[in-house]
């Protein structure tokens, strides 16, 4: 198995990305991609980010990799793993991506791969979608979420762990799937379903070309990320939807109580 070999399953804006950040970094690693999109492929040979295209999930060239990143939607990872698993060199690590980890995990469990696998999710992105919006800059800075749980072995850990520090120049914290699950629904899948909201409330008022030549800051950093690809929302919202649905309501009972504070002084400003 050729040292430093990475395999990649898409090349979106994160998977892409992350290939830029490797390339940069470590010149000497060679890296492998299967997108089910072939100019993308295309433009990734062009830019010199991958070093071979594989024609599909099954190419034997992943059985040469010594990691291999899951950087599709999760559904697709969750194909890809049963396909993988009859291919994969048993030192191969597998990790993914992916924003949610706890539905991930059990899939990885359910096809015997759970000895390959380390959870990881750059905390890094944008509400831009695909490989053309893909920038190795991306990850400048960033901090990584490792997930782990009593399978996973030490040696593939310090190995994730080591690509994300050295090969990457990034931050990592290590959690559970359970707390990385909870926290990733606080700070970004319910945040999400709040700023599309927002947009479909402007969107239904009346005074709403008024309303929006009007908005400056504060709205566009409230409503960014209501501009992701809504497939790409509404697949992380069910994926994490025990944790959402909690924290929306909760949050729909905060809005409820200061709803009521302020029925109740317009009612007092109304007395004689």
């Amino acid at each position: 198995m050729e040292q430093n070999t990475y395999g990649f399953i898409g090349l979106g804006l994160i998977g892409g990305s992350l290939a830029k950040a490797l390339k940069r970094t470590d010149p000497s690693c060679r890296i492998l991609a299967y997108t089910r999109t072939r100019a993308t492929l295309e433009e990734a040979l062009k830019a010199q980010a991958v070093d071979a295209a594989c024609s599909s999930v099954d190419d034997p060239q992943f059985a040469t990799c010594s990691c291999i990143f899951l950087c599709a939607p999760v559904a697709t990872n969750i194909s890809a793993l049963r396909v993988l698993k009859d291919i994969v060199s048993p030192d191969c690590i597998l990790t993914d991506v992916g924003s949610v980890k706890a539905m991930v995990r059990e899939q990885v469990k359910a096809v015997g791969l759970e000895h390959c696998y380390v959870g990881a999710h750059p905390m890094a992105g944008n509400e831009l979608s695909g490989w053309e919006s893909s920038d190795p800059t991306l990850y400048d800075g960033a901090l990584w979420a490792i997930t782990v749980d009593e399978n996973t072995e030490y040696q593939r850990f310090r190995a994730v762990a080591t690509m994300i520090v050295d090969h990457c120049s990034n931050r990592l914290i290590v959690l559970d799937d359970a707390t990385h699950d909870r926290c990733a629904a606080l700070i970004s899948h319910m945040p999400h379903v709040i700023s599309t909201a927002m947009i479909n409330e402007l969107v239904a008022n009346p005074n709403r070309n008024i309303a929006a030549a009007l908005a400056a800051g504060s709205w566009r950093d409230m409503t960014r990320v209501a501009l992701t690809d809504p497939n790409r929302t509404r697949a992380m919202v069910e994926e994490d939807a025990a944790n959402v649905e909690a924290l929306l309501r909760n949050m729909a009972n905060r809005l409820t109580l200061m709803a009521n504070v302020l029925h109740g002084m317009t009612t007092q400003q109304g007395s004689p």
